[in-house]
């Protein structure tokens, strides 16, 4: 089913470098009034050679393109925020190509012992192959930040993003199985004179499931769960 099955699988790290751009706007509008805009560009990386018999485009996955707008508004010791990004992942093919169990055979049996060739026969590794089938993501956040404490600024947010992994995708999606939809963070920055601040930060990725068939299975014979849950800290000092 791979167009290079030395590439295929159990090959270690591997690396490659890329090239890309980002650019954003940060405006006052009025005294209340924030306005954020930025677009980062499809990051282009060169091809995994390790891998270059599983990802579509002989190793090649590119980093999707994304844009955020983003408005922020200010009352007293409050800042209200609210942003809205999109993540192109169905323009990278490696990413976004949908499983197609009818092509990855190269041939089929014909019930006699022989096989017959497989005329849609599409390996894994070309640029048209099977992907992740991850669909573009629309994500809402919404955050506040307080500054009404001397010396310190308290944190918070949410946002929701739509799934990009369909039903009818989990089997290939057992490799990076990225279903979490909704996430919460808390924070602060506590200063402690002039030039000196602790910084703290945690984001919980609520648990998100997602169940569908094994798509080389006949139907109904095997369901695969995907389920997926974080927890991230960070921790810094500004000198």
């Amino acid at each position: 089913m791979s167009s290079d099955p030395t590439m295929l699988t159990n090959n270690g790290y591997d690396k490659a470098l890329g090239y890309g751009f980002k650019v954003g706007y940060l405006g006052q509008l009025s005294d209340a009034l924030q306005l954020g805009l930025s677009y980062q560009s499809k990051i282009y990386l060169a091809e995994f050679d390790k891998y270059a018999g599983l990802f579509a485009g002989a190793g090649n996955f590119d980093i999707p393109a994304t844009w955020t707008a983003g408005l922020g508004y200010i009352v007293n010791d409050w800042t209200f925020l609210f942003d809205v990004q999109e993540i192109y992942y169905s323009k990278v093919n490696s990413i976004g190509n949908h499983i197609a169990p009818q092509s990855l055979p190269p041939a089929f049996p014909d019930g006699s012992g022989e096989f017959i060739p497989n005329p849609n026969h599409v390996p894994l590794g070309e640029s048209g192959a099977s992907g992740f089938g991850w669909d573009d993501m629309m994500i809402f956040k919404f955050g506040t930040e307080y500054k009404g404490i001397e010396r310190w600024t308290l944190r918070g947010g949410f946002s929701y993003g739509n799934q990009p992994v369909e039903e009818t995708e989990v089997m290939f999606n057992i490799l990076a199985p990225g279903v979490i939809q909704k996430h919460a963070t808390i924070g602060f920055t506590t200063q402690l004179n002039e030039k000196h601040a602790i910084n703290f930060a945690a984001m919980h990725g609520f648990s998100q499931t997602v169940t569908g068939p094994n798509s080389f299975e006949a139907p109904d014979q095997q369901t695969i769960e995907l389920k997926m849950h974080q927890w991230e800290f960070e921790l810094g000092f500004s000198f």
